[in-house]
């Protein structure tokens, strides 16, 4: 078998392992040593029980293993010396036992979630916090904060804030799917082959997917959502916790999809274009580029995970206003020139943002069962469109 150049160590010792002959090579060897240690204790109890049996008895106090192997090739029996044997030692009371116990897994599933766990957690950690990724989160941070920057509260700011929001939002959903599924091809090669050699269980990477990678994700997501927040100037509350749960949540969600779509579409271009087709029509639906959808498919709507996250955050937003928003001199807004009031609350000009039914909390709880639908369709995606070769 040639040695490539560049070739890792492991690798070839795996795909020489990998070898039908290697395998029969050695587990003949493992029979044969299997066979000694069994010779060896029959030897060890002959010489034992003959000490306490009569010189006559002493020719069958041990089990004739020549006669027994040949035994078994005249009856057709496929079974070795050694299970004839091991079957004959368990069988006496007196004698030793020899079990071997075979498991297809070399270590046990704590271990290998911990080991993953460490390898994840290094590989992950250096993708994510190195310069370039750094640099990308505050300069993007800084540069919305700045185009928006303290954003005043009257009436001619809904848009503002609507639209502060939503490019937040979309930024941090589309930069996190094409990431994870540009990457995932490449890691997909590396647990291929070392599952193919028995390393470890899917479902210990599996674990390993779910726990480490949004663990880090996280991080520079919610560095993101942090700096920009405070610099516009949006909700100066306590609520602003609740928004990063929601990116919590928009981090999942967007890793979960961008694994399905890497892990079942082998193809990158195949996968960038169902990708990108995916987020525009997700962008489209998410309800702020436009406020009026047809009768017939006012529907749509609720087909968009924009649409969910960005009902928390415009609910976050005006819902839970603490300051009131001043109204213009010429208002277009009833609750200013009807009621000749010179402000507007924030619930009051949630109504104009035309936000979906469902309140925050039934939000939440319809994007956290997504989450965990989404993940298991990733698990029999890692199942059946990833077998082992």
């Amino acid at each position: 078998m040639p040695v490539h150049s560049h070739w890792n160590p492991a690798d070839f010792f795996i795909e020489k392992l990998k070898k039908t002959e290697i395998h029969e090579k050695v587990a003949e060897g493992f029979k044969a040593f299997q066979k000694n240690i069994v010779e060896e204790e029959q030897c060890s109890n002959a010489i034992s029980e003959s000490k306490t049996k009569s010189p006559d008895d002493i020719s069958f106090s041990y089990d004739n293993i020549a006669y027994e192997e040949h035994k078994a090739v005249v009856n057709n029996d496929s079974r070795t010396s050694y299970e004839i044997t091991s079957e004959k030692n368990e069988k006496n009371e007196n004698g030793s036992i020899f079990k071997v116990h075979t498991n297809k897994w070399p270590t046990s599933y704590r271990t290998q979630v911990t080991a993953l766990w460490k390898r994840t957690f290094i590989q992950t950690k250096g993708d994510v916090f190195n310069a370039v990724n750094i640099t990308q989160a505050f300069l993007v941070s800084i540069v919305s904060g700045l185009i928006w920057f303290q954003t005043p509260y009257d009436e001619s700011s809904l848009r503002d804030r609507e639209g502060a929001i939503f490019y937040i939002m979309g930024f941090l959903f589309i930069e996190l799917i094409f990431d994870t599924v540009f990457t995932f091809p490449s890691e997909d090669k590396v647990i291929e082959k070392e599952r193919a050699a028995g390393m470890y269980r899917l479902s210990a990477f599996y674990t390993v997917k779910n726990i480490v990678d949004l663990s880090v994700l996280i991080i520079p997501q919610s560095l993101i959502y942090t700096i920009s927040y405070w610099m516009i100037g949006l909700n100066r509350s306590s609520v602003f916790l609740l928004g990063l749960v929601n990116v919590f949540l928009l981090t999942a969600v967007s890793q979960s999809v961008g694994l399905i779509i890497g892990g079942s579409i082998k193809s990158l271009k195949t996968s960038n274009i169902v990708t990108i087709l995916f987020c525009y029509t997700n962008m489209m639906l998410g309800g702020f580029y436009t406020k009026r959808m047809p009768t017939w498919f006012s529907w749509g709507r609720y087909l968009s995970v924009y649409a969910y996250f960005y009902n928390i955050f415009v609910r976050m937003e005006f819902e839970y206003a603490k300051e009131n928003f001043q109204c213009t001199k010429i208002s277009t807004y009833r609750e200013c020139f009807y009621n000749n009031r010179s402000y507007i609350t924030g619930p009051e000009l949630l109504t104009y943002t035309s936000p979906m039914a469902l309140d925050v909390p039934q939000t939440i709880i319809f994007l956290v069962s997504l989450i965990l639908i989404l993940r298991t369709i990733f698990y029999f995606v890692l199942k059946y469109c990833n077998k082992i070769k």
